[in-house]
């Protein structure tokens, strides 16, 4: 969720909880298929867009190829913001 500039500089990133349960519907987004690049199932997860956390890159396990497509990534932006301020 954060830019590269904050990367470079300090190490690390933020991001947000992804998961297969939508325990938190009033804060999540639902991710499907169609919205990611190269996606690894056809399953539906969730964003949970209140669960933002700072990470450093040997913290996560990478999956590279699945990464969100520009305009999903604006929504999710744009619902993480709604969510934390309203």
């Amino acid at each position: 969720m954060s830019n590269n500039a904050i990367f470079e500089t300090e190490g690390f990133f933020y991001a947000i909880l992804l998961s297969t349960k939508n325990y938190f519907p009033e804060f999540t987004m639902e991710i499907t298929p169609q919205m990611i690049n190269s996606p690894r199932n056809l399953r539906t997860g969730y964003a949970v867009c209140h669960m933002i956390q700072q990470f450093y890159t040997e913290d996560v396990i990478t999956r590279t190829g699945a990464t969100l497509k520009i305009d999903s990534f604006k929504k999710l932006t744009d619902q993480v913001k709604e969510v934390i301020f309203g």
